[in-house]
């Protein structure tokens, strides 16, 4: 009989750390108050590999967007399909191809990646996210404002899934309530999101690059142990 209480107990418990995280890190409303002159520059910076018509229309969500200092930025990881015509389809709208390489030997592909839009970008704050984020014209820009009005050197930001099949209406939800829902606090690991996240390149400078986090499967979440304990994250 016991066994019924202790699951209510952890599931009670599961629910309150939720609750407290999802309160502690929602976006705020933001005064808007800082001219397009004082913002500072942005890149968004995505790597992509195998990609079609996800990657176009994430670009053109992008290209769309109202912030006044963007770059857009996007590596071909060594794909098969014609992701590099894709990107270069869009140069005409400032889109920058990057070519990619094999991964060498100290590094997981995917971060590899990283270093390398990392190296390319020339914004103050770069933007990582995946070729399935559709951003609204003014989502760069209410990043920004959430960064500078909290004093946050790095965010990630969480989305809203539509038009998912079911299994990925499943999968996903699972991996973001497995961030959200446990003690990281306490263990130094913050909540951490791949899809999207923004940073200050300097920081990503400050603490080594991609190159300190090479072997890593979360590079991000190094990235937000180093800052979450400055509260800029």
């Amino acid at each position: 009989e016991i066994i019924p209480w202790l699951q209510i107990a952890v599931a009670t418990g599961l629910c309150l750390i939720t609750f407290q995280t999802l309160r502690a890190t929602a976006a705020r409303p933001t005064e808007g108050k800082f001219a397009d002159r004082d913002l500072p520059s942005l890149t968004v910076a995505i790597p992509a590999r195998d990609e079609t018509k996800d990657l176009e229309e994430c670009l053109r969500t992008i290209i769309a967007s109202d912030y006044p200092k963007l770059e857009i930025i996007v590596l071909d990881d060594c794909s098969q399909l014609p992701t590099a015509d894709i990107i270069k389809g869009f140069a005409q709208d400032g889109v920058q191809f990057i070519p990619g390489k094999p991964p060498a030997k100290r590094w997981l592909a995917k971060k590899q990646a990283y270093q390398s839009l990392y190296e390319h970008a020339s914004g103050d704050i770069i933007v990582f996210c995946g070729v399935d984020v559709r951003l609204g014209v003014s989502t760069l820009r209410e990043i920004v404002y959430q960064m500078l009005e909290r004093h946050k050197r790095m965010v990630s930001i969480l989305p809203v899934r539509r038009d998912a099949s079911l299994q990925d209406s499943y999968i996903q939800p699972m991996r973001y309530w497995w961030e959200l829902a446990l003690p990281r606090k306490l263990f130094n690991r913050p909540a951490v999101l791949s899809t999207c996240w923004a940073i200050y390149r300097e920081d990503i400078h400050g603490f080594g690059s991609f190159k300190a986090a090479s072997r890593s499967v979360l590079p991000e979440q190094y990235f937000a142990r180093e800052l979450v304990g400055q509260d800029a994250y």
